[in-house]
Parts: C-alpha cells; sequence; structure tokens
C-alpha cells in the first residue's frame, strides 16, 4: 500500500506505473485476458472511486494471491483491511497523526514469521499543513530517538525497542548499529561495524529498475532518429 497526503499524488503514480509497466502491469496467464481492472496488478483508490472498482480492490487485495498488488490510495482505503502477506507499507506524506500512521502501517505484517517494513517518504513542505498534529511533525523531523518508541509512547506507559537488532528496527536506530564490531574498548577499529545494508529496502533502486527501460526505449529511438536524419542528409548532398 502507497498513502498519499494528495489525491494528485495518487493519479500520478498511478500513471507512472501505466506507462511505464504497459502489458507487463496484468496479470495474463494465457496472454487472452483483457487489459482493464479486473487484470491490472496496480490500482488506485481514493474518495471519489467507483463503488464497484472499490469493492474489487479491497476484495482482491484482501486475497493472499489476489490479482491487486500495489494499491495506491489516500486514507479513504477502508479501516480495518487485513492484507495476508502483506509486507510493505509506503507513506508519501506524512499522516495526520501517529495514531492514524500507526493505524495505516499495521495494516500489514500479520504474520510472524516475515518482517514487515515501513517508509515514509518526506518532500518539501509535506510537513506545513495544519492537518498535520505537533507529535506527527515531530516524528518526520526526529533524527535522534528511535521511532518504535516514539511511535508506542502513546499506547506504552514505558515502551522499548530493545528485542530487535538496532538495524532492524528503523533507520535512527540503524545508524547507531555495532552488530559487526569486535572491538573490546571503546575506541572501534572496524572496517564495517553493522550489516544494515543487506536489510535495508532500497527503494530508490527498484524505481530505477522500473524506469530504466522506458529511458533505454526514448534513448534508441532518439539514436535512431539522428541516424535517420544524418542519412536523409547524406541523401540530400549526394
Amino acid at each position: 500500500m502507497v498513502f498519499c497526503r494528495k489525491k494528485e499524488h495518487v493519479k500520478e503514480l498511478f500513471e507512472l506505473f501505466y506507462q511505464c509497466l504497459g502489458p507487463k502491469g496484468y496479470y495474463s496467464p494465457t496472454g487472452e485476458e483483457p487489459e482493464d481492472d479486473r487484470t491490472r496488478l496496480f490500482a488506485m483508490y481514493h474518495k471519489k472511486t467507483h463503488k464497484l472498482v472499490k469493492s474489487t480492490i479491497e476484495t482482491e487485495f484482501r486475497k493472499e494471491n489476489g490479482t491487486v498488488r500495489i494499491v495506491f490510495c489516500t486514507i479513504a482505503f477502508g479501516m480495518g483491511v487485513n492484507v495476508k502477506g502483506g509486507n510493505i507499507v509506503i507513506h508519501l506524506g506524512p499522516s495526520s497523526g501517529l495514531d492514524d500512521y500507526l493505524q495505516e502501517s499495521g495494516r500489514v505484517g500479520r504474520q510472524k514469521d516475515i518482517n514487515a517494513h515501513a517508509l515514509l517518504l518526506k518532500y518539501k513542505g509535506c510537513t506545513r499543513s495544519r492537518n498535520i498534529s505537533r507529535e506527527m511533525k515531530d516524528y518526520v523531523l526526529n533524527t535522534s530517538e528511535c521511532r518504535r518508541v516514539m511511535l508506542l509512547k502513546s499506547f506504552c506507559s514505558n515502551p522499548t525497542a530493545n528485542t530487535l537488532i538496532p538495524h532492524s528496527c528503523c533507520d535512527v536506530c540503524a545508524k547507531k548499529c555495532r552488530c559487526l564490531c569486535t572491538c573490546k574498548n571503546e575506541q572501534c577499529s572496524c572496517e564495517k561495524t553493522c550489516d544494515v545494508e543487506a536489510h535495508q529496502l532500497d527503494f530508490e533502486k527498484q524505481l530505477l529498475k522500473l524506469l530504466c527501460p522506458q529511458k533505454v526505449h526514448t534513448e534508441k529511438t532518439s539514436a535512431q532518429l539522428h541516424e535517420s536524419t544524418k542519412l536523409t542528409s547524406k541523401q540530400k548532398a549526394t
């Protein structure tokens, strides 16, 4: 699930996937299935989405092997949706409050044997809205306190994150992790102190993999047009 504060962002992301994936954005095991809402692997969900489309998205997204694998949505996406097998929630901009953020992030990761990940992407001016609570803004701007502890403060009198390896907890804890350090004194001489790189989600690389085919196609087309222009110029010269 990709939660967006603005409906415009939902539409832009949907359009990006639609253009970049093309036919690959549909489930077509026989090659004869129609390319429409019934077979599309991604969907968008907001307040003005048609009721029938909403129902289809909710039904498919609840299934462990449903057709819809990615939903770009606003807070209109129904509360209490249990996503079987889901393990990633992305927020493009902060939620209105910590309670909302915890509720939205908690819709995945219901399986104990699979790690779940919550990724909050910031953009310029994303915390300016008056509808965002002070606690949520502090969470976004925080660079020193464990994020799990910050989220649990509202629900626990004495929250702790000591049960997790630091690099598996949050980005703040990951920067302090020394799981590979073997030094016995305070002064560290290890070349590498943490194995965090093997555990982090590399969202940018995945996005580049999606965009590269379109970029390569564009570059090839430009090169072909350039060569065609050169040939035409030579023909005119002769």
